[in-house]
């Protein structure tokens, strides 16, 4: 495939797609960062929305740069840097979805030798891969080793397997408690866009529905009716360790304003003498 050539959504709309992708998740990290659950929940996100931001690479910026500065950038540097990109949304988004959904499930707690092992050895296949199929050449395996693909579609079907039955075995679990509301809007917004990716991003390509190869940027949509979810769960009640809260006053009588300012700033003064 030609850089530059795609059928799809215009450059601009993909950058505000990977953007959309980093506002939710840096919310959730923001929401509590001390906590692990929305420590691997970003780092998962961010895994992901390399899928977005290298499609933004490859097929708008990377062409105008070589067009502009042709010295500064090359197709094959171009298909290099998009390689490794799309081997980080391969092989490393769902190794890190499946260790935020084992402190979901608290397995830390309940099976703590397990836990040790196993957050470690889900990132294994991922070397495996980084060995038999090296990241910088994930292109030419995506678009001629149909094997590849399958073993890649096959990995991370059974990663997003794994984690549906952690979430939704916690879920069963915590029936009842007073965090189960909690967690199943979490698990809502951490499994409704992982489907999809796993849907669009392979299955559709493995059953070559040419006709359906950018359905994947659906999500973008998914995105945005998550991040609305988000932030009216925060206000609401709060969400993830983030608890927002709305407050009313009369923006329009300045008198007011600047006393209330005034009083802040002597206060502050006053604290800073003493």
């Amino acid at each position: 495939m030609l850089i530059g050539t795609s059928k799809g959504l215009p450059g601009e709309f993909l950058l505000l797609f990977a953007v959309l992708i980093w506002v939710l998740f840096f919310l959730i990290y923001l929401g509590n960062r001390q906590n692990k659950l929305n420590r691997w929940c970003f780092i998962s996100g961010m895994c992901f929305s390399m899928g977005v931001f290298k499609e933004y690479l490859y097929f708008t910026l990377f062409p105008y740069i070589m067009q502009v500065w042709p010295g500064w950038m090359t197709e094959a540097l171009s298909v290099r840097i998009y390689s490794i990109l799309t081997a980080v949304l391969y092989y490393f988004a769902m190794p890190a979805a499946l260790v935020f959904g084992f402190y979901f499930s608290h397995m830390e707690e309940r099976r703590p030798i397990l836990f040790r092992w196993a957050r470690v050895l889900v990132f294994v296949p991922a070397l495996v891969f980084g060995i038999l199929y090296p990241y910088w050449d994930t292109r030419y395996y995506q678009l001629y080793d149909r094997t590849y693909y399958l073993c890649a579609a096959i990995y991370n079907w059974i990663y997003g397997v794994l984690l549906t039955v952690l979430l939704l075995g916690t879920l069963w679990r915590e029936r009842g408690t007073p965090v189960y509301r909690q967690k199943m809007m979490v698990s809502v917004l951490v499994l409704v866009p992982i489907w999809y990716e796993l849907i669009s991003a392979f299955l559709i390509h493995l059953l070559g529905l040419k006709d359906f190869f950018k359905a994947w940027q659906g999500n973008l949509l998914i995105i945005l009716i998550l991040i609305i979810f988000y932030l009216y769960n925060a206000f609401k009640g709060g969400f993830m360790g983030a608890r927002f809260k709305h407050e009313a006053y009369d923006w329009d009588k300045d008198g007011k304003l600047v006393n209330q300012s005034a009083q802040f700033l002597q206060h502050m003064l006053k604290n800073e003498s003493d």
